[in-house]
């Protein structure tokens, strides 16, 4: 048996013998080394190797054994092995870290990203491929977006896709000088895209063809110069006439329209007198000599004709349509997989607010052949009511059926106001709260334990104990109790789990904890005294006391301006409606149309507290809101969802708010059906001009 000595990391071990350096030898056992009469020689000899293995082996085992030893070379290797033992551990501990760090490396760069998952949604359909959309360089100018965009579903009879829009905080500048161009072999004319085919075809047939081209349709004449440019853009092209993108219903003008919900017939017409014929057909064409229109059948007659596209912006990405690039995944993923996946590329899942632009998604699909299915970046209470993740207007719907997943239904729709805030309005404290420096404050003298202290507050418009942020505030609170004449300690929100860590200690209801404001007494916080803390008026310091100690407190609500609502709370008026239930979509649509304001959108907790306080009797109530998954939220006002206070998922994705409770359940969310009818809350921002015919709820 051969047995290699592998010693290159004993480098210069200090032995009391002197240290021998063999390079090219290996340890053989004889093949009689138990038998002394039958081996004249050693039992154990060295013969060279053909490369070096050895450096810096002690002589006690690297010389040849004496003549009848019967040490074997095992022993010889036990005996290193149980010597340096602890180095050959750090060593095989050392490999075994690397080739950890070396899989780890791997899977993050090649395996991951290939299948992006969040927390994945149990729909009972499967997974789709998804389209994602992001501005191009001029994407900044193109948006009023929010951050943190939400997602919405819709399915068209043959395709259920998502889309998404980048945000405009996070879009690039557009350059100074953004090229304006036409893709897929259109040319710029007269500020849009045309293409001219030669081949003839009867109407429907040549929109048919059209959209093969990034799904574009005829071409559209809205001015007498479009009328002109497209008969020069025909002139070297031999022809006589050219299908253009409008059909008639009857004899008159007001009977046409523009293919593709582009509109009526409308500023500029050039018929030939005595068209449009409806007995002709319903379709229009333009005789490139004179460039009058003429009827003709949709179906019988053909002819060339010209495909239009919309100008876009000079981008690298493979699908350039209207300034946004859309990036194509084929994965099979659940909807919060696209939606994570499209947000690591910075954009949003794809909203669709044209005929045209559902056209283009269409032909980026070109190459399927069976029925596909597609996520789009929408949510629906109805079939008429469609909600995009990316906050953008809802201004096209093409919803064929719902798909009704076990978390959320399909597509959601709104109607946005313009709401004119008065030009300057007036800060003010209302619940008798006092202003102080910005802050709304109310002393109450009652002593209750800081736990009881911060229920009585909830009744003063869903104020909170104290908190205080800077040094600033903290003297200004001084002065405010001197003035009331208080003497004594008065609670404040805060509540430390550790001695003498400003870090472990927290402003209630997340508002943070003390780094920044070291106003703590020396050696406080101290738990062992207790957790929970009060302002000593004197001292204007921090200490540490029992939460079960009774004393005064201080309550804080958020200053607002003047309204004639009842219920004013941070710049906000709130409406909570409980005579006339009704659904999210009635809901939403009653609080636009009769109480000038929009469902109530929630963006903390304190605001949370603020709503909830709003009801006396125990239930449920519409809030705003529209849930796919348990930390996805979107709200019908289109503000960014910074707050999720969502608790349980239910039969529907419509959300509704737990009121009225005496327990912890109070102020919590799930999510139910959009059907059901409840009482509801509208919100509007103080100082609206809302003009004649709304309501007022208060």
């Amino acid at each position: 048996m051969n047995v290699l000595f592998l010693a290159g990391f004993l480098d210069k071990i200090k032995l009391n013998r002197k240290l021998v350096m063999f390079h090219n030898y290996e340890c053989i056992d004889h093949p009689n080394n138990f038998s002394r009469d039958n081996d004249p020689e050693d039992h154990i000899r060295f013969r060279p190797l053909p490369y070096p293995i050895l450096s810096g082996i002690d002589v006690e085992y690297a010389r040849p054994f004496k003549r009848g030893s019967k040490t074997t070379c095992m022993v010889f290797f036990v005996k290193s092995m149980l010597k340096y033992w602890k180095v050959i551990l750090l060593c095989a501990l050392g490999f075994v870290i690397l080739f950890l760090l070396i899989f780890i490396a791997i899977y993050m760069v090649f395996i991951l990203p290939k299948h992006p998952e969040g927390p994945t949604i149990s729909t009972g359909f499967p997974n789709f491929q998804f389209t994602t959309r992001l501005a191009t360089t001029r994407s900044s100018i193109l948006f009023t977006t929010k951050n943190q965009p939400e997602t919405t579903t819709k399915i068209s009879a043959t395709t259920l896709t998502t889309i998404t829009t980048i945000a405009p905080d996070n879009s690039p500048n557009p350059p100074e000088n953004f090229n304006i161009i036409c893709t897929n072999g259109f040319q710029l004319v007269n500020g849009k895209c045309w293409k001219f085919i030669s081949q003839y075809q009867s109407k429907n047939n040549s929109d048919l063809e059209c959209q093969k081209y990034s799904g574009s349709g005829l071409a559209t004449i809205q001015t007498a110069q479009d009328n002109l440019e497209l008969q020069k853009f025909l002139k070297n092209q031999n022809v006589e006439r050219v299908w253009i993108g409008l059909e008639c219903l009857g004899n008159e003008d007001e009977k046409c329209e523009w293919d593709n919900q582009q509109g009526p017939l409308e500023e500029y017409s050039n018929f030939e007198p005595g068209f449009p014929t409806w007995f002709i057909g319903n379709c229009t064409f333009l005789d490139s000599a004179t460039g009058k229109w003429f009827s003709a059948d949709c179906f019988v007659d053909e002819m060339a004709y010209v495909c239009e596209l919309p100008t876009t912006i000079e981008d690298t990405c493979e699908y350039n349509y209207a300034d946004h690039c859309y990036l194509r995944n084929d994965a099979w993923i659940t909807f919060q997989a696209a939606l994570d996946t499209c947000h690591q590329q910075c954009s949003e899942m794809v909203s669709v607010h044209s005929e045209l632009e559902n056209r283009f998604i269409q032909s980026m699909y070109l190459d399927v052949t069976d029925q596909y299915m597609l996520w789009l970046g929408g949510l629906a209470a109805q079939q008429d009511y469609i909600l995009w993740t990316d906050n953008s207007l809802n201004d096209y719907q093409n919803m064929g059926f719902y798909l009704k997943m076990k978390q959320f239904p399909t597509l959601l729709l709104f109607l946005i106001l313009s709401f004119s805030p008065y030009s300057d309005t007036v800060p003010i404290c209302n619940n008798g709260f006092d202003l102080n420096g910005g802050n709304c404050w109310k002393y109450i003298p009652q002593k209750l334990t800081q736990a009881d202290a911060e229920n009585e507050c909830l009744k003063y418009n869903g104020a909170t104990l104290l908190d205080i942020r800077t040094d600033t505030i903290n003297t200004a609170l001084q002065s405010y109790l001197q003035n009331e004449k208080v003497s004594g300690p008065v609670w404040i929100g805060l509540y430390c789990t550790q001695t003498g860590s400003l870090g472990k200690c927290q402003w209630s209801f997340n508002r943070g904890n003390t780094v920044k404001v070291k106003q703590f007494a020396d050696k406080n916080p101290n738990v062992t005294i207790g957790n929970c803390v009060y302002f000593d008026v004197s001292s204007k310091q921090w200490y540490s006391e029992k939460c079960t100690e009774k004393m005064a407190f201080l309550c804080e609500v958020p200053m607002t301006a003047e309204d004639s609502c009842v219920h004013n709370y941070n710049h906000n008026c709130y409406f909570p409606i409980t005579s006339t239930p009704r659904t999210f979509a009635q809901s939403h649509l009653a609080c636009q149309t009769k109480y000038c304001s929009d469902l109530v959108s929630i963006h903390s907790e304190l605001e949370n507290r603020y709503v909830a306080s709003l009801f006396n009797h125990s239930g449920d109530t519409i809030i705003g809101g529209m849930a796919p998954t348990m930390n996805t939220v979107i709200w019908s006002d289109r503000s960014p969802a910074f707050y999720n206070n969502l608790k349980k998922m239910g039969g529907g994705n419509c959300l509704h708010m737990n009121v009225g409770k005496n327990d912890s359940t109070n102020g919590q969310w799930f999510s139910t059906g959009c059907s059901e009818s409840y009482s509801y809350v509208c919100k509007r921002p103080t100082g609206i001009k809302c003009g004649t015919g709304y309501d007022d709820p208060s």
